[in-house]
């Protein structure tokens, strides 16, 4: 992205510790102008609001209020969001809650109480190398290609997503380049955990109004073993991955009994995802299928030129990455299937990785180089 700082520069001053989430700004908008005329608009939303689907919405919203504004009286929107958290009123006796904590959810853990004697011992830490964030442009032509290689050929009437085909390309192109690089101590990486957000609004979860504006999302994770991270055809890892979001996705009274479960907890910050982050794991967010362009323009009919998330201090973690749109999508013409990786991962790893035939064969482009120091 060539934008001033990686387009950190456009985006106000941010604090991302608890500390600074109970006294920042919840919600920060930076306008910057540029020499040519040219406006961005920075728009900063913490996380503890609401998840990707809910800012988009609330950036629909803000852009309908804005249009709003050249017709006479106060603009309203035609269809408000819904604010208030689902079962923040919930109120539930002994009994009530005795039963929620006996549910056993599929998804988290509570962690162990710490005593006070084993708070005190400090592990000692490795010396961090810098977490570097790029750009992976996959065009339309080669997702279809990605997608053919990650279809089982040996079933009929079988598919993947795009999703799952970049997921599974992602998943072993790390794997295999972590192992390189731990090759002299296999032990040191953590396990390969695998891990995504899901929505469930909408089908999987009816008890949501239609614009649930808060959070509403559940992170599933999975581990395949090293044989087939390694070695496997990559249609086998797809094919895990498509099962796993598509057949272990938690019913709508598994999740409604996990969130009694976790209001009842008498101590929420012990509540643990069973998912193991560290050097080793991958997490993928599907960004690509949220209507980024649409809705969003200020200036009737005037789409954003670029809408996209910038490489932050919360964005730059080891092994996260975001599939986008891209710029195509605010144009007329282009190439509107070609999708935009964003990945960050450690330094060294990229080194190996630049090397790694199957992810530069389907992937035309990589771009940026934003550090966390």
């Amino acid at each position: 992205m060539d934008l001033p700082s990686g387009s950190k520069a456009l985006f106000g001053p941010f604090d991302a510790s608890l500390e600074g989430s109970c006294r920042d700004s919840l919600f920060t908008v930076q306008h910057t102008r540029f020499a040519c005329g040219s406006v961005a608009l920075g728009v900063r939303l913490r996380h503890i609001n609401c998840d990707g689907h809910g800012f988009f919405q609330f950036m629909r919203d803000l852009a309908e209020l804005y249009r709003g504004l050249k017709s006479a009286g106060i603009p309203t929107l035609s269809h408000p969001p819904h604010f208030q958290p689902y079962m923040s009123d919930l109120e539930m006796t002994l009994d009530e809650k005795q039963a929620a904590l006996a549910f056993r959810p599929s998804l988290l853990v509570v962690e162990p109480e710490v005593l006070p004697s084993e708070a005190m011992t400090v592990p000692a830490s490795e010396p961090q190398t810098p977490v570097v964030g790029r750009i992976l442009r996959f065009s339309g032509a080669k997702l279809e290609a990605l997608k053919a290689l990650a279809t089982n050929p040996n079933e009929i009437n079988t598919w993947v997503s795009t999703f799952e085909a970049i997921s599974a390309l992602l998943y072993q192109s790390v794997y295999r380049a972590r192992l390189k690089y731990f090759e002299n101590d296999p032990s040191a990486m953590s396990p390969p955990d695998f891990l995504t957000p899901v929505d469930f609004r909408g089908n999987r979860f009816p008890d949501l109004p239609t614009l649930y504006f808060p959070n509403a999302l559940l992170c599933l994770f999975t581990s395949l073993s090293h044989d087939v991270l390694a070695h496997a055809p990559l249609w086998q890892i797809a094919k895990h991955l498509h099962d796993l979001m598509r057949n272990e996705v938690p019913d709508a009274q598994h999740l409604k009994s996990t969130l009694r479960w976790i209001t009842a907890q008498p101590d929420k910050r012990r509540i643990r995802s069973g998912f193991r982050y560290g050097n080793g794991s991958i997490m993928v967010s599907q960004w690509a299928k949220f209507e980024m362009y649409e809705g969003t323009d200020f200036e009737d009919g005037q789409k954003p030129i670029l809408v996209s998330t910038p490489f932050t201090s919360i964005s730059l973690v080891d092994g996260l990455a975001y599939t986008l749109p891209t710029e195509m999508q605010g144009k007329t013409g282009g190439d509107k299937r070609a999708i935009d990786v964003n990945l960050a991962l450690s330094s060294p790893i990229w080194e190996i990785l630049e090397h790694d035939e199957q992810l530069k064969r389907f992937s035309s482009s990589w771009a940026g180089d934003s550090a966390q120091t």
